[in-house]
Protein backbone atom coordinates (compact mmCIF):
# COMPACT_ATOMS: atom_id res chain seq x y z
CA UNK A 1 0.00 0.00 0.00
CA UNK A 2 1.33 3.58 -0.58
CA UNK A 3 2.85 5.86 1.77
CA UNK A 4 0.70 8.78 3.48
CA UNK A 5 3.48 11.12 1.87
CA UNK A 6 2.38 10.07 -1.94
CA UNK A 7 -1.72 10.06 -0.79
CA UNK A 8 -1.20 13.68 0.44
CA UNK A 9 -1.14 14.56 -3.39
CA UNK A 10 -4.97 13.21 -3.37
CA UNK A 11 -6.89 16.87 -3.70
CA UNK A 12 -9.63 17.20 -1.05
CA UNK A 13 -12.10 17.21 -4.09
CA UNK A 14 -10.85 13.53 -4.51
CA UNK A 15 -11.11 12.51 -1.22
CA UNK A 16 -14.58 13.74 -0.58
CA UNK A 17 -15.63 11.94 -3.25
CA UNK A 18 -14.29 8.63 -2.40
CA UNK A 19 -15.01 9.41 1.34
CA UNK A 20 -18.96 9.67 0.16
CA UNK A 21 -18.42 6.31 -1.52
CA UNK A 22 -17.08 4.68 1.08
CA UNK A 23 -19.78 6.01 3.77
CA UNK A 24 -22.54 5.01 1.23
CA UNK A 25 -20.52 1.02 1.25
CA UNK A 26 -20.57 0.62 4.91
CA UNK A 27 -24.19 1.32 5.18
CA UNK A 28 -24.99 -1.32 2.33
CA UNK A 29 -22.72 -3.62 3.52
CA UNK A 30 -24.44 -2.93 7.34
CA UNK A 31 -27.58 -3.67 5.68
CA UNK A 32 -26.75 -7.01 4.80
CA UNK A 33 -24.88 -7.77 8.12
CA UNK A 34 -28.19 -7.47 9.62
CA UNK A 35 -29.90 -9.63 6.97
CA UNK A 36 -27.06 -12.23 8.40
CA UNK A 37 -28.17 -11.65 11.56
CA UNK A 38 -32.48 -12.21 10.65
CA UNK A 39 -31.26 -15.43 8.53
CA UNK A 40 -28.90 -16.53 11.54
CA UNK A 41 -31.16 -18.56 13.92
CA UNK A 42 -33.12 -20.59 11.08
CA UNK A 43 -29.18 -21.06 9.14
CA UNK A 44 -27.81 -22.58 12.82
CA UNK A 45 -30.77 -24.54 13.11
CA UNK A 46 -30.72 -26.04 10.19
CA UNK A 47 -27.05 -27.13 10.13
CA UNK A 48 -27.47 -28.44 14.14
CA UNK A 49 -30.37 -30.88 12.31
CA UNK A 50 -28.36 -31.68 9.83
CA UNK A 51 -25.25 -32.49 11.90
CA UNK A 52 -25.74 -36.24 13.96
CA UNK A 53 -23.60 -34.99 16.29
CA UNK A 54 -25.11 -34.25 19.76
CA UNK A 55 -22.15 -32.38 20.74
CA UNK A 56 -21.96 -30.28 17.49
CA UNK A 57 -25.73 -29.42 18.12
CA UNK A 58 -25.10 -28.18 21.20
CA UNK A 59 -21.98 -26.11 20.64
CA UNK A 60 -23.97 -24.83 17.62
CA UNK A 61 -26.73 -23.95 20.15
CA UNK A 62 -24.15 -22.16 22.88
CA UNK A 63 -22.98 -20.38 19.31
CA UNK A 64 -26.34 -18.95 18.48
CA UNK A 65 -26.72 -18.05 22.07
CA UNK A 66 -23.19 -16.28 22.27
CA UNK A 67 -24.14 -14.26 18.51
CA UNK A 68 -27.15 -12.81 19.93
CA UNK A 69 -25.75 -11.45 23.22
CA UNK A 70 -22.25 -10.20 21.03
CA UNK A 71 -24.09 -8.57 18.66
CA UNK A 72 -23.98 -5.09 19.09
CA UNK A 73 -20.20 -5.44 19.91
CA UNK A 74 -19.52 -7.70 16.63
CA UNK A 75 -21.14 -5.03 14.76
CA UNK A 76 -19.64 -2.00 16.00
CA UNK A 77 -16.55 -3.25 16.02
CA UNK A 78 -16.78 -4.13 11.81
CA UNK A 79 -18.50 -1.10 10.93
CA UNK A 80 -15.77 0.66 13.00
CA UNK A 81 -12.90 -1.19 11.29
CA UNK A 82 -14.63 -0.39 8.01
CA UNK A 83 -14.81 3.06 8.43
CA UNK A 84 -11.03 3.14 9.79
CA UNK A 85 -10.11 2.10 6.08
CA UNK A 86 -11.59 5.48 4.50
CA UNK A 87 -8.21 6.77 4.06
CA UNK A 88 -6.94 4.23 2.65
CA UNK A 89 -8.60 4.74 -0.87
CA UNK A 90 -6.03 7.71 -1.53
CA UNK A 91 -2.92 5.78 0.20
CA UNK A 92 -3.33 5.83 3.87
CA UNK A 93 -2.78 2.93 6.01
CA UNK A 94 -4.79 1.25 8.05
CA UNK A 95 -4.03 1.81 12.00
CA UNK A 96 -2.38 -1.28 13.38
CA UNK A 97 -0.16 -4.40 12.59
CA UNK A 98 -1.35 -6.87 10.14
CA UNK A 99 -2.28 -10.42 11.11
CA UNK A 100 -0.80 -12.96 8.93
CA UNK A 101 -3.45 -15.66 9.93
CA UNK A 102 -6.30 -13.73 9.65
CA UNK A 103 -5.19 -12.50 6.45
CA UNK A 104 -4.59 -16.11 4.46
CA UNK A 105 -8.42 -17.08 6.23
CA UNK A 106 -9.43 -13.81 4.71
CA UNK A 107 -8.21 -14.71 1.23
CA UNK A 108 -9.69 -17.96 1.51
CA UNK A 109 -13.07 -16.41 2.41
CA UNK A 110 -13.13 -14.07 -0.50
CA UNK A 111 -12.32 -16.01 -3.30
CA UNK A 112 -15.25 -17.11 -4.61
CA UNK A 113 -16.20 -13.62 -4.34
CA UNK A 114 -13.25 -12.02 -5.53
CA UNK A 115 -13.99 -14.59 -9.23
CA UNK A 116 -17.38 -13.56 -9.98
CA UNK A 117 -16.89 -9.94 -8.98
CA UNK A 118 -13.32 -9.79 -11.16
CA UNK A 119 -14.71 -7.44 -13.91
CA UNK A 120 -16.16 -4.83 -11.61
CA UNK A 121 -12.93 -4.68 -9.39
CA UNK A 122 -10.95 -4.23 -11.63
CA UNK A 123 -13.33 -1.32 -13.19
CA UNK A 124 -13.03 0.09 -9.73
CA UNK A 125 -9.54 -0.33 -9.29
CA UNK A 126 -8.95 1.21 -12.84
CA UNK A 127 -11.08 4.39 -11.97
CA UNK A 128 -9.12 4.72 -8.69
CA UNK A 129 -5.82 4.66 -10.22
CA UNK A 130 -7.27 7.38 -12.91
CA UNK A 131 -8.16 9.76 -10.04
CA UNK A 132 -5.55 9.51 -7.50
CA UNK A 133 -2.42 7.83 -9.48
CA UNK A 134 0.56 5.96 -7.62
CA UNK A 135 -1.72 6.58 -4.33
CA UNK A 136 -3.73 4.15 -5.49
CA UNK A 137 -3.48 1.02 -3.13
CA UNK A 138 -2.64 -2.20 -3.78
CA UNK A 139 -6.45 -3.75 -2.19
CA UNK A 140 -9.14 -1.91 -2.64
CA UNK A 141 -10.88 -0.83 0.99
CA UNK A 142 -14.26 -2.73 0.23
CA UNK A 143 -12.53 -5.81 -1.48
CA UNK A 144 -14.27 -9.22 -0.67
CA UNK A 145 -10.71 -9.82 1.03
CA UNK A 146 -10.50 -6.74 3.13
CA UNK A 147 -14.33 -6.96 4.37
CA UNK A 148 -13.42 -10.45 5.32
CA UNK A 149 -10.19 -9.62 6.85
CA UNK A 150 -11.93 -6.84 9.16
CA UNK A 151 -14.86 -9.25 9.60
CA UNK A 152 -12.34 -12.32 11.23
CA UNK A 153 -10.09 -9.44 13.07
CA UNK A 154 -13.83 -8.23 14.78
CA UNK A 155 -14.60 -12.03 15.62
CA UNK A 156 -11.13 -12.46 16.61
CA UNK A 157 -11.50 -9.59 19.17
CA UNK A 158 -14.34 -11.47 20.78
CA UNK A 159 -12.00 -14.99 21.10
CA UNK A 160 -14.31 -17.53 19.13
CA UNK A 161 -13.39 -20.96 19.01
CA UNK A 162 -11.66 -22.41 15.69
CA UNK A 163 -15.33 -24.25 15.15
CA UNK A 164 -17.92 -21.34 15.55
CA UNK A 165 -15.32 -18.85 13.65
CA UNK A 166 -15.15 -21.70 10.67
CA UNK A 167 -19.52 -21.44 11.42
CA UNK A 168 -19.48 -17.87 11.20
CA UNK A 169 -17.53 -17.18 8.64
CA UNK A 170 -19.19 -19.23 6.03
CA UNK A 171 -22.19 -17.48 7.06
CA UNK A 172 -20.59 -13.86 6.46
CA UNK A 173 -20.00 -15.23 2.59
CA UNK A 174 -23.09 -16.02 2.10
CA UNK A 175 -25.22 -12.80 3.49
CA UNK A 176 -22.52 -10.73 3.19
CA UNK A 177 -19.50 -11.63 0.38
CA UNK A 178 -22.40 -13.39 -2.10
CA UNK A 179 -24.33 -9.93 -2.12
CA UNK A 180 -21.85 -7.34 -2.89
CA UNK A 181 -22.95 -7.28 -6.44
CA UNK A 182 -25.24 -3.87 -6.04
CA UNK A 183 -22.03 -2.62 -3.86
CA UNK A 184 -19.62 -2.90 -6.07
CA UNK A 185 -22.25 -1.68 -9.53
CA UNK A 186 -22.88 1.31 -7.55
CA UNK A 187 -19.24 2.11 -7.29
CA UNK A 188 -18.52 1.79 -10.65
CA UNK A 189 -21.07 4.07 -11.74
CA UNK A 190 -20.48 7.12 -9.15
CA UNK A 191 -16.78 6.85 -10.19
CA UNK A 192 -17.73 7.16 -13.79
CA UNK A 193 -20.11 9.77 -12.75
CA UNK A 194 -17.00 11.97 -11.23
CA UNK A 195 -15.72 11.38 -14.16
CA UNK A 196 -12.84 8.87 -13.52
CA UNK A 197 -11.88 6.61 -16.40
CA UNK A 198 -11.30 2.56 -16.64
CA UNK A 199 -7.92 1.51 -18.93
CA UNK A 200 -10.44 1.19 -21.75
CA UNK A 201 -11.74 4.58 -21.43
CA UNK A 202 -8.31 5.77 -21.71
CA UNK A 203 -7.25 4.20 -24.44
CA UNK A 204 -10.19 5.27 -26.61
CA UNK A 205 -9.89 9.04 -25.41
CA UNK A 206 -5.93 8.52 -26.80
CA UNK A 207 -6.60 6.86 -29.96
CA UNK A 208 -9.04 9.84 -30.88
CA UNK A 209 -6.62 12.02 -29.64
Amino acid sequence: MASSKVAATASPAVKNTFSAIHTSAIGQVMQFMAGLYTNIEDSLFELAFSNGSPIQQRHIGELMKELRFRRSQLLKSFAGRMKESEACWWGDDMPGAELMEERILAQRMAGKCKAHFTHLLGDIGQRLQDAVGDAAPTQLPISPEQLSYHFLMSCRSMSFEKYSLEVISDLFARFVLDRLGTVYGGINLSLEQAGYRNTEQLENMSATA
